[in-house]
């Protein structure tokens, strides 16, 4: 029986890259130097715990982790896909409903900044990726 087809997300956020990409943006460094907690970003059934501690990611692996999370984003691979393809920005798929934060929503609120300068990344990342294929 197969799995399913791979989650969007799997190539950007096990990408050792993008992370390092990520702690160089002056946001993320800015806002993240003020956060040490988990982070889950979940794609349907598929998810990921994001570890960052003063502005490093100190570790990104599959799953929920084991000591509970801050906050979590959920949204579908379709979400993910129009976020990154940038059909639609991060806020105006919050705003919809289309990626939905839970667990500690007042820090997820301190986090915004820290979160979009995550998620720029990942667009840069995959438009990255994506022009590579049509070369």
């Amino acid at each position: 029986m197969s799995a399913g087809p791979a989650p969007i997300l799997r190539d950007v956020l096990e990408s050792g890259a993008v992370w390092r990409q990520v702690e160089r943006d002056p946001d993320f460094a800015a806002v993240g130097s003020w956060f040490d907690g988990i982070v889950v970003i979940e794609e349907g059934a598929a998810a990921w715990h994001v570890k960052i501690y003063k502005a490093k990611v100190v570790e990104c692996a599959r799953g929920h982790g084991y000591l509970g999370y801050t906050f979590a984003l959920q949204a579908s691979s379709a979400a993910w896909e129009d976020i990154l393809a940038s059909r639609t920005s991060l806020h105006a798929a919050l705003a919809r409903g289309d990626v939905r934060p839970r667990g500690n929503l007042i820090e997820f609120s301190r986090m915004l900044r820290l979160v979009t300068a995550v998620v720029g990344a990942w667009v840069e990342s995959w438009e990255g990726k994506a022009a590579d294929a049509r070369a």
